[in-house]
């Protein structure tokens, strides 16, 4: 972390655009409590929109998904790069954010596009989260009774086409 106690994480060169902008924020150096508290709340609100997306009911998962995001090793090398340790999970939290609204309502696919827009452009390999927490809906669907397979259908193509957008507009 001492590269980046006097310099920016300016990676436009790399295509991350708006990493610049959301650095610029708070502040672009190497500042750990800030940083800190900033990637601590990212964390925090990214748990429990976790819970709300998986639809855990129980008090003690809901709990536990707080620690698995915690102690996760993705938290633990992203709080090497504390310059950028707020940056990316605001990324993280904004693939969690569109995939939370794709299930909401008719046209949240088109939040959900703008989300992974912002997502890639800050830090293209978070939208992965999205991708992986869509799966796991996917699969929570087709155990679901209730669900038609044209239901499940209509999801996969909702889904596609938000990361297809996405992946155009950026």
């Amino acid at each position: 972390d001492i590269a980046g106690m006097f310099t920016s994480i300016d990676f436009t060169r790399y295509g991350r655009w708006l990493s610049k902008f959301f650095t610029q924020i708070n502040t672009n150096l190497s500042m750990p409590w800030v940083n800190g508290v900033f990637a601590l709340l990212f964390a925090a609100i990214i748990a429990a929109l976790l819970v709300s997306i998986l639809r855990i009911r129980r008090p003690l998962f809901a709990v536990l998904t707080g620690a698995v995001v915690a102690c996760t090793p993705f938290m633990a090398n992203t709080f090497t790069y504390m310059s950028g340790a707020d940056v990316f999970l605001l990324a993280v939290f904004f693939s969690v954010l569109g995939v939370f609204f794709l299930d909401r309502n008719r046209y949240g696919f088109l939040i959900a596009a703008a989300l992974f827009t912002v997502t890639l452009a800050i830090y293209q390999g978070m939208v992965l989260f999205a991708i992986a927490l869509m799966a796991i809906r996917l699969l929570q669907k087709m155990l679901d009774q209730n669900q038609s397979d044209r239901e499940i259908l209509l999801s996969v193509l909702r889904y596609f086409l938000a990361i297809a957008a996405a992946a155009l507009l950026y």
